[in-house]
């Protein structure tokens, strides 16, 4: 689910709300987890050159994400990058 508010010209404020299931996988001695979590994310996103002749832009996207999960003590790995462009 996300969400887009324009602010100024060229200055835009996206919103993302996501639900994850995650899965963990241990060696054999470990047990392997499931659970799901939330995901927040707030974007700014500002247009600073447009071309719509050729359908590009120059931009810059600064964000912050947060994740919300039931229980914290499964000491869970955020080793995923993810492209927001």
């Amino acid at each position: 689910m996300g969400l887009t508010t324009p602010i100024v010209d060229k200055l835009t404020l996206n919103q993302r709300l996501l639900g994850e299931w995650r899965n963990y996988f241990y060696s054999k001695e470990n047990e392997n987890r499931s659970y799901t979590r939330s995901r927040y994310r707030v974007l700014l996103n500002y247009i600073i050159s447009e071309n719509k002749e050729k359908q590009t832009a120059w931009k810059i996207k600064p964000s912050v994400e947060w994740y919300f999960t039931k229980n914290v003590a499964y000491g869970e790995r955020f080793a995923e990058f993810e492209d927001i462009l």
